[in-house]
């Protein structure tokens, strides 16, 4: 695990889930996440484009859900000019 990583896991009751998946909701929708665990913070801001994976799985009476949502950090994206195939070329000087 990442320096940059939480692992929060509780047991809890389905209000109260329900609860923590209406914060991470609200957090997409401001396009701002902010994850507390063991007083620590961690802010992620998502992306335009989200990848989720969605897996369950019934096996000798333990049911489980798992998501996964993920995304390329806006940051990681090189800079360039995207006008710059664009714009007119300088002509070149004819110094013979």
């Amino acid at each position: 695990m990442s320096k940059n990583s939480l692992t929060h896991k509780f047991v809890s009751d389905p209000d109260e889930v329900a609860g923590f998946f209406q914060a991470l909701i609200e957090g997409f929708k401001k396009r701002k996440l902010t994850i507390s665990s063991d007083h620590k913070d961690q802010v992620m801001i998502p992306a335009e484009v989200l990848e989720m994976a969605l897996e369950t799985a019934h096996r000798k009476g333990r049911v489980r859900l798992s998501l996964s949502i993920s995304w390329t950090e806006v940051d990681a994206y090189p800079k360039r000019d995207l006008f710059s195939d664009l714009r007119p070329k300088k002509p070149e000087s004819d110094e013979s």
